[in-house]
């Protein structure tokens, strides 16, 4: 088994349902169109790792989507708050033995190849290791 895991956090695309404070100005199809946009440079980042991945979807898995049921595990997100359903992601992560996992979202268009490789190679040294955004949030 391998010891590294990518989770990634992706809400199911609905129109009305991502980007909503985007949409309030720019538009539902618009929000949409850029939440997709976002989700495919993330995949894109995604699959260019060596360990494994895993998608946790907001509300259904889709197995017929984008996400290629090859190259990603696929999981549904539990929990009533982001806390909790990040929470529970890693738990069960290293429930099944993963040593080092990074949790990211579909929404960073700034996510390199090389961002995620430093964050699996501080947490060899670290306990946790945190990503911060511009906005004052966080990515990783």
């Amino acid at each position: 088994m391998k010891t590294d895991l990518l989770i990634i956090f992706y809400r199911n695309p609905e129109l009305g349902k991502v980007k909503t404070r985007l949409a309030a100005t720019a538009g539902e199809e618009r929000a949409l169109a850029i939440y997709l946009k976002l989700a495919a440079h993330t995949r894109e980042v995604a699959v260019q790792t060596t360990c494994d991945r895993v998608v946790y979807y907001s509300d259904f898995i889709d197995t017929e989507d984008s996400w290629s049921n090859n190259q990603f595990k696929k999981r549904l997100q539990t929990g009533e708050s982001l806390g909790e359903r990040m929470m529970h992601a890693f738990a069960d992560s290293f429930d099944l033995g993963y040593k080092r996992v990074c949790i990211i979202g579909t929404d960073c268009l700034e996510l390199t190849f090389d961002i995620l490789k430093e964050a699996f190679e501080a947490l060899r040294q670290k306990d946790s290791v945190i990503g911060p955004a511009y906005d004052g949030g966080y990515y990783l």
